[in-house]
């Protein structure tokens, strides 16, 4: 599985944006899939496959490069960031 390069942000911080949501719109799409076996439109089982074979390979694939994007970012040292930034 992959993303077209041309629409895949180069800049980390981007790519996180962009992979977030192209997540949510899977997830959306996920929501119009139940909404049509809430409505009769697929069985049951059609909506577990759809599940199964179409939605979780690509929200893992997103997941899996979210996470690459995270490793990328905890290690830029051009990044500051400390516990102190937090207040109460």
């Amino acid at each position: 599985m992959k993303i077209n390069e041309n629409i895949l942000p180069e800049n980390e911080k981007d790519k996180i944006a962009y992979l977030y949501r192209l997540q949510e719109k899977l997830r959306l799409y996920h929501n119009i899939k139940a909404q049509d076996y809430a409505d009769g439109e697929i069985t049951l089982e059609e909506f577990r496959t759809f599940q199964k074979e179409w939605f979780e390979p690509r929200n893992y694939f997103i997941c899996e490069l979210l996470n690459e994007c995270k490793e990328n970012l905890k290690n830029d040292n051009n990044i500051s960031a400390n516990v102190s930034d937090i207040e109460e």
